[in-house]
């Protein structure tokens, strides 16, 4: 292989490569290998974008619906259980809907 066998595969792989890949690794780290589609590359395309974790600009990945870290949704998750107890007991007591949804 010589020099220009070297220059026409570099330029048929960069020629193929559309895209450049912004898969987030664990570590913070972006893949930015070339990619044929805006998904990511042949590595990453398939692999889901987990959002950071909201609470104090935090670093960990989650899939969370709350958007928190397994660290921090155990608050959420028991506020939520709180609410829905309180609404079940409101409910057993008899109060109307308008009641409930004017408390906070």
């Amino acid at each position: 292989m010589d020099d220009s066998d070297l220059f026409i595969f570099t330029d048929n792989y960069i020629a193929k490569g559309k895209y450049i890949c912004q898969y987030r690794s664990n570590e913070g780290m972006v893949c930015e290998n070339l990619a044929e589609r805006p998904e990511g590359c042949h590595i990453h395309w398939k692999r889901c974008q987990q959002p950071l974790c909201k609470q104090d600009e935090y670093v960990r990945l989650t899939a969370s619906k709350y958007e928190f870290c397994n660290w921090h949704v155990n608050k959420y998750h028991l506020k939520a259980y709180y609410h829905q107890k309180k609404l079940d007991k409101m409910l057993q007591d008899g109060q109307t809907p308008e009641a409930i949804e004017s408390c906070p």
